[in-house]
């Protein structure tokens, strides 16, 4: 049996993911709100979406296989952490 590889692991699924769900979102806010603030919210929102939510699946992935930087050091290099 081979090592299973974890898929937030793969910047396929992390960046489809968010695409996707921002997608529901834009759909919702062209097709049926009417409302042009709230319209641009959710697009905004969408946006935000698409930009935020693959880094932070990424850091939760890192965080799994205890390959983590600290975000204040100067050194971005991937470190192991200790168990």
């Amino acid at each position: 049996m081979g090592i299973q590889k974890n898929l937030l692991q793969s910047p396929l699924f992390r960046h489809g993911q968010s695409i996707l769900s921002a997608g529901v979102v834009v759909a919702i806010a062209v097709f049926v709100i009417d409302d042009e603030f709230i319209r641009n919210l959710m697009l905004l929102f969408a946006a935000v979406e698409v930009i935020v939510t693959p880094r932070i699946l990424k850091r939760v992935a890192e965080e799994q296989t205890g390959t983590n930087w600290h975000p204040r050091s100067r050194d971005r290099s991937i470190t192991r952490c200790p168990p």
